[in-house]
């Protein structure tokens, strides 16, 4: 058959057969696109140079419950500060057994404080959902519109064909057919909320310290002013027992230097008398 009678898609196969690898461009991933090879239920106008910008689905695991979006009053997908949230693409791999994929958050989300986590790659050969996990790194809610472009996915050429993906997750596209092989315990993270519930726990053991700190504290400033009220007395009495002996050494100094002054006259006397005798 002629080269030139070959599809779009027939080309593309040929090309990458023949190159040297890599990642695949927007012509190639468009024509497999197109072909229902690579993504199922794209839209249009979302090839990128060498990538495929992925679309959140309705569906969402968030702190232990599955969640919904639509057009009315749920239509933002919310992921709480601290927490993750796991979600599923509207788009479905559809890859041939000689082409792996890789996807990844978008880079205005990255720098928005969003972390995505994920497998290392999608195996060659695999057909079915993508999910990852969102985690928010922020201590504000992140929000997602519903079916807002989340992630870019790339297309690897593998260096021969494989034996294609043969795991348990093959043509699963349900969120329960992937709970179902993992289970799903955690509940994502809540450090908020436990902060919160901390803080009404300790409310009321903070408020009883607090009562029992003022009724120790009035206690001893009640001891302090009676011991102050105590030591003024004792100083009060003092000096007062002070002050009265001081005025009764005065007193007994001035009769002192009365006995004297008497003393010295009679002795006068004395002397004089003495002197007459003589």
């Amino acid at each position: 058959m002629s080269y030139l009678f070959l599809s779009c898609t027939e080309k593309s196969v040929i090309s990458i057969i023949s190159s040297r690898g890599g990642v695949l461009n927007k012509e190639i991933i468009s024509n497999f696109i197109n072909a229902n090879t690579l993504l199922l239920k794209t839209k249009p106008g979302k090839v990128q140079t060498a990538s495929y910008d992925l679309h959140l689905a309705d569906i969402y695991w968030c702190q232990g419950k599955f969640q919904t979006l639509d057009n009315y009053n749920n239509h933002k997908l919310i992921i709480p500060p601290y927490s993750y949230v796991l979600v599923q693409a509207q788009e479905e791999a559809n890859l041939p057994k000689f082409i792996s994929g890789s996807f990844d958050l978008k880079v205005s989300m990255f720098f928005n404080g969003l972390i995505l986590s994920n497998g290392p790659q999608v195996d060659p050969g695999y057909k079915g959902a993508l999910f990852c996990m969102l985690y928010n790194a922020n201590d504000e809610p992140f929000t997602l519109k519903r079916g807002s472009s989340f992630a870019t996915i790339q297309f690897f050429i593998t260096s021969t064909i494989s034996e294609g993906y043969k795991g348990p997750y093959q043509n699963k596209v349900d969120f329960m057919d992937f709970i179902k092989q993992k289970g799903l315990e955690p509940k994502g993270g809540k450090i908020l909320e436990r902060l919160d519930n901390l803080n009404n726990n300790l409310a009321p053991k903070i408020s009883t310290y607090q009562t029992i700190f003022w009724a120790i504290a009035a206690i001893v400033l009640g001891v302090s002013a009676w011991l102050w009220s105590m030591l003024y007395s004792v100083y009060s009495t003092a000096d007062s027992k002070v002050s009265a002996a001081e005025e009764n050494l005065k007193k007994f100094e001035v009769q002192l230097k009365k006995a004297n002054t008497d003393l010295e006259k009679l002795q006068k006397k004395l002397d004089d008398k003495n002197e007459k005798s003589k």
